[in-house]
């Protein structure tokens, strides 16, 4: 099937009642839209006030009338928007003679533009030149600059969310935990083995760039508190090796009157 026997039988398919009515009903409700856009009520307005200078051109007459019954411009423009949205309301309902002779010539018009030989004709044609013409590359470069590699590019929520539900799981997983605690403790064993001649002139270069002073100090910062309780524990047994001692010489003293 090709690109214009697709668009063919879409035109097509869109002369069928169900179709015609949604465009129809789409165009409408855009019409009111706009209707009250600002822009478009000042184009209006332009509009009234040339025709209003052209109606009272060499009359003054006409001027006094509009005036004296209140017809200013924007008086007019507001009757104007007023009656309009009355009358796009009215074909909105879909109920008024209007309404369906629009309906009809428009599911008219698109049955005998899908049978029209010269739309194929057009559309083969521009897709010819269009295939001629076209060029994916600097398309693929501009998507890929700003969905591969952009500040928000399109697989990072969806992998921040992956990631995100994956720590869930293994956080409220015991079992999880304790087979990757063993896959580290394992995966370091080899590689220490592995690696193990290397180990001892890693530990030289990193002392040699200690100073003496340097050095001592950062032996202190790491065993300052095992120092700390060697320190404690051997006044601890100190204390009580000499109040045993005292105790073993007190007693012998007066066992023996030495």
């Amino acid at each position: 099937m090709t690109f214009e026997t697709v668009l063919t039988d879409m035109v097509a398919l869109l002369a069928e009642e169900k179709q015609s009515e949604c465009i129809l009903s789409g165009l409408l409700q855009v019409g009111q839209r706009m209707l009250t856009a600002p822009a478009f009520q000042q184009m209006m307005l332009q509009e009234i006030r040339i025709l209003r200078q052209s109606y009272e051109k060499d009359s003054a007459g006409r001027a006094f009338v509009l005036s004296s019954i209140g017809l200013t411009d924007e008086r007019i423009l507001e009757l104007l928007t007023e009656r309009l949205g009355v009358q796009l309301n009215d074909w909105l309902s879909g109920q008024s003679q209007t309404y369906a002779g629009i309906k009809a010539g428009l599911e008219t018009m698109l049955r005998s533009l899908s049978r029209e030989d010269r739309l194929t004709d057009m559309l083969q044609a521009y897709r010819e030149k269009l295939l001629s013409n076209l060029d994916l590359v600097p398309f693929l470069q501009e998507w890929l600059a700003c969905n591969i590699q952009g500040s928000q590019p399109l697989w990072l929520e969806p992998l921040n969310a992956f990631v995100d539900a994956r720590l869930d799981d293994f956080v409220r997983s015991a079992s999880a935990q304790q087979r990757f605690d063993q896959f580290l403790k394992n995966f370091f064993a080899d590689e220490l083995n592995r690696h193990h001649e290397l180990i001892p002139g890693l530990i030289r270069e990193r002392l040699n760039e200690f100073s003496d002073d340097a050095l001592v100090a950062f032996v202190e910062g790491k065993v300052e508190d095992d120092l700390q309780m060697i320190r404690i524990n051997g006044s601890i047994v100190g204390s009580l090796v000499g109040m045993g001692l005292y105790l073993v010489v007190t007693v012998v003293e007066r066992m023996w009157g030495l």
